[in-house]
């Protein structure tokens, strides 16, 4: 059967074999697998005499259908030697039996309805053929053929004044079998001007209303995504904006930080100061000459003790002398009395004088 065309489908399939063989091993060693790879069910027999194995299938194969025979490598002869490979071979069964087309489905679904003269009605039928032949359809009107109307679909159109009954027979054909047939009475009756559905009108086609309900409904669908994508792509575009913002080159103005309990305090007599700075004491090595602002040599002598330093001779300068640990006169500070309130020449709230003759207020900061 290797390669064989147009089996049977109850075809029984044998393998012999080159000795005796363990026929408790042959029981599961053939397989027939169709083309979705599954197992089919087959009834094994051994004949001893001729080393034959026959596999029957336990229900007729498929028209048309490959199928592959697999005898496995677990099949042993009386020696408990195993098969020396494993075999495969294919087969395809036969053709389907030449079968008649098929009508699946309708339009109209009544066999029998009125219809409106002078209003036209679509005809449709839905046909498939067993063997895959091509269908050619044929359309008559009370036994008149129209030619040219070879599909499956037919429009009927009752002229105005043309009541009275009327058969729509088609026929499907595939050339070979008989053809198949359906035919419908339509009954043509003059349309009533009273009638909602009667001058030069049709009667409401429901699907075709729900057809174009579901594409509203698509559209609608489609353009709120549209517009939701486009709302998403200008938020993450600010986003990385507000990321990606150059660092401005304009220095910025420097703001003028309030006076600290360092720089101003209140003294029982109304007057404002800023604290004295502290100096650290100078150690001057002995002996060590210097030069003075007038440009004359000078000697100083002292000791690194912190103790400062004495001014031994100065020839055209003025020696000023310091006691104790600084090496210069602390700076004097000036004070200002303030008799009263004082108001800010800005906005003109209240304020408080601050160090170095200004003042201070909270709107305005330190005003001159």
């Amino acid at each position: 059967l290797d390669q064989a065309q147009f089996v049977k489908r109850t075809q029984k399939v044998s393998v012999t074999f080159s000795e005796p063989m363990n026929s408790t091993s042959l029981a599961n060693a053939i397989l027939i697998k169709d083309p979705g790879l599954d197992v089919v069910p087959i009834t094994p027999q051994y004949n001893a005499d001729n080393y034959t194995l026959s596999v029957n299938p336990d229900t007729p194969l498929d028209y048309q259908t490959l199928y592959t025979i697999t005898i496995k490598q677990e099949a042993k002869d009386l020696a408990g030697n195993f098969l020396d490979k494993e075999y495969t071979s294919s087969f395809t069964t036969e053709r389907l039996p030449q079968q008649p087309p098929r009508i699946t489905q309708r339009v109209p679904g009544e066999d029998e309805f009125n219809w409106y003269e002078g209003i036209a009605i679509t005809f449709n039928v839905e046909a498939d053929d067993p063997n895959d032949d091509i269908l050619v359809y044929q359309w008559e009107v009370n036994g008149d053929v129209r030619e040219g109307e070879t599909f499956n679909e037919f429009i009927f159109y009752p002229e105005p004044g043309s009541e009275g009954s009327y058969m729509v027979r088609v026929s499907v054909m595939d050339g070979i079998t008989a053809p198949v047939q359906h035919f419908w009475i339509v009954n043509v009756v003059q349309s009533d001007p009273n009638d909602n559905g009667g001058p030069g009108s049709e009667p409401f086609n429901w699907t075709l209303m729900g057809i174009i309900l579901i594409l509203v409904i698509l559209i609608a669908v489609m353009v709120y995504g549209y517009w939701s994508l486009m709302e998403r792509k200008r938020e993450i575009v600010a986003r990385t904006r507000r990321r990606l913002r150059p660092l401005s080159l304009k220095k910025k103005a420097e703001v003028e930080k309030p006076p600290t309990y360092e720089e101003m305090y209140l003294r029982q007599d109304s007057v404002y100061a800023k604290k004295s700075p502290e100096f650290k004491p100078v150690a001057a090595p002995g002996e060590r000459k210097t030069q003075t602002k007038a440009g004359v040599e000078a000697t100083v002598d002292g000791e690194v003790m912190g103790e400062a330093p004495k001014l031994i001779k100065a020839e055209g300068v003025e020696v000023r002398r310091a006691t104790g640990p600084y090496t210069t006169d602390a700076p004097e500070l000036k004070k200002t009395r303030v008799p009263g309130a004082l108001v800010c020449p800005k906005c003109g709230q209240k304020a408080i004088e601050a160090a170095h003759g200004r003042v201070w207020c909270d709107t305005c900061g330190f005003v001159d």
